[in-house]
């Protein structure tokens, strides 16, 4: 058999999937992987997911990244006064929140780039169509920007396309890959192991700003549909629920202790799934992974 073919054999895709503040959930799924020495070939990330895997495949262990994003305070970067959002003049541009600056501002400062065995999923607006990128040829910023700019929330990237590694992509206006699909499994090569982030179903532990309030009780009401719309073919991939049932995605006020709760939520969630999937035999592993 080609050495090519028995690589592909012995190895699986991870899909992370879009959740705004639960990017801390990906943070202990990926741990739980590493822990685990899950043996993966690619990740596809989505909004958040682009983010998590970004940082994954540049290197940074998930401990650092859970300190990282703890210290950039991805928690606050969003706009607290409500009535931001009630003045019609901030959606002229698409959105009130300029995700791109803050996306570059981490490309530059944790030295990030695009890697081989990373895959982010944006949407083109204007031709109503999934983007994905892969390979190192392209825009980094842009393209994970873009993959979460979450529709009239966070401002809509412009995309003047281009040639990448073997994809064309064309003119168009890039948003949050989670308004094609929030678990974007379609693009894995073969069986993946989908980070499943979820919808909110009940209220938060802890107190949140008016504003956050909002998007929680718009999630919950929201929750059945959304599960039922972006639901995942059973048997096709394993799926892992990573994220409590009490955190929705646009809650950016929760506190250090609450993402910390999240990570380590996942982490376990994570480490109970994979030992049963590896047993099963349904996920290789690579047994001189440190």
């Amino acid at each position: 058999m080609p050495n090519s073919r028995r690589r592909r054999s012995d190895s699986i895709e991870t899909v992370l999937g879009a959740g705004g503040i639960k990017l801390f959930c990906l943070i202990g799924f990926l741990r739980a992987l590493r822990k685990k020495r899950v043996n993966v070939s690619m990740h596809t990330g989505a909004s958040a997911g682009s983010l998590a895997g970004l940082f994954y495949t540049n290197g940074y262990e998930p401990e650092e990244m859970l300190d990282i994003f703890l210290a950039e305070d991805v928690r606050n970067f969003a706009v607290r006064n409500p009535l931001t959002f009630l003045n019609p003049f901030n959606y002229l541009s698409g959105g009130i929140i300029d995700i791109k600056a803050f996306v570059r501002r981490l490309v530059e400062k944790y030295e990030l780039k695009p890697q081989k065995n990373l895959r982010i999923l944006t949407y083109n607006v204007l031709r109503r169509e999934p983007v994905p990128f892969e390979g190192t040829n392209y825009d980094v910023v842009e393209v994970a920007a873009a993959s979460c700019a979450v529709p009239l929330v966070m401002k809509p990237v412009l995309h003047w396309g281009g040639q990448g590694e073997g994809q064309k992509s064309k003119f168009g206006i890039l948003m949050d890959g989670g308004i094609h699909d929030i678990n974007p499994h379609k693009w894995a090569k073969g069986r993946a192991i989908v980070a499943n982030l979820g919808f909110a179903d009940s209220l938060p532990d802890e107190w949140l700003s008016p504003l956050d309030w909002y998007f929680h009780l718009m999630e919950m009401t929201w929750s059945s549909a959304l599960r039922w719309y972006f639901k995942i073919p059973d048997g096709e991939h394993v799926i892992i629920d990573v994220a409590p049932k009490h955190v929705a995605g646009l809650t950016f006020s929760l506190s250090a202790r609450a993402c910390r709760e999240m990570e380590e939520y996942a982490y376990q969630v994570t480490c109970r799934a994979l030992a049963d999937g590896i047993a099963k035999g349904l996920i290789p592993v690579n047994p001189r992974v440190p």
